[in-house]
């Protein structure tokens, strides 16, 4: 989690989106010390009471590209979870109706702080859907990007890494590296993966890129 270290500071506000067990949220709450603040969204209600034991804010909701109601497909035998009932790596044995909420509808009726420093995605192939719906926060707070690519569960939820990259280049984030052709590069590392075979990538608001 060396991004963490490099990137997330003393006072900072993170947000950690699919915090399921919470190894992310640790980390977070660690690097912003006690005058930062880590919002830890997780929708599973059996997470949440460990996730506000080590000090996050907990919002038991699932983040999403429209505001009302959905269904959070749960494996039958582990604790992963997905809006998509076909990116759980379990058989699903239930499906729990749970709050829908855009970030940007959250950050309009401050239910997120003004200030967003740092948000960490892994969410299941739902990472399109969520920034979709929090390019108001994106454009305005200017947070780095931690998120997991997992091309065969973006194809299920019907996107793709395409898409996704070019979602966020439109909105000025870009890999870190300086090389002309990272986006290519990405493209060409994520669909090599198969199967469950993801990869985590860091991004940076272009005005922070290094030249």
């Amino acid at each position: 989690m060396s991004w963490i270290e490099e990137w997330v500071k003393p006072g900072m506000i993170a947000l950690d989106i699919g915090a399921n067990h919470g190894s992310y949220t640790s980390q977070l709450l660690q690097a912003v010390g006690p005058t930062g603040r880590v919002i830890a969204i997780e929708p599973q209600p059996t997470l949440a009471p460990a996730l506000e034991a080590i000090g996050a804010t907990v919002l038991r909701l699932a983040a999403w590209d429209y505001d009302g109601a959905g269904l959070l497909h749960l494996g039958e035998q582990s604790e992963h979870a997905s809006l998509i009932e076909a990116n759980v790596l379990a058989p699903t044995h239930v499906a729990l109706p749970v709050r829908m909420a855009r970030l940007d509808t959250l950050y309009e009726r401050g239910e997120l702080p003004a200030q967003i420093d740092a948000m960490k995605l892994d969410t299941q192939g739902a990472e399109p859907a969520i920034i979709r719906g929090a390019t108001r926060v994106l454009r305005e707070q200017r947070p780095v990007l931690f998120l997991e690519i997992w091309r065969e569960g973006l194809a299920q939820a019907g996107s793709s890494v395409e898409e996704l990259c070019e979602d966020l280049s439109v909105l000025g984030y870009q890999p870190p590296a300086a090389a002309p052709d990272c986006w290519t590069l990405l493209r060409e590392h994520a669909n090599r993966e198969h199967g469950h075979g993801s990869i985590d990538v860091l991004l940076v608001p272009s005005e922070r890129r290094a030249a």
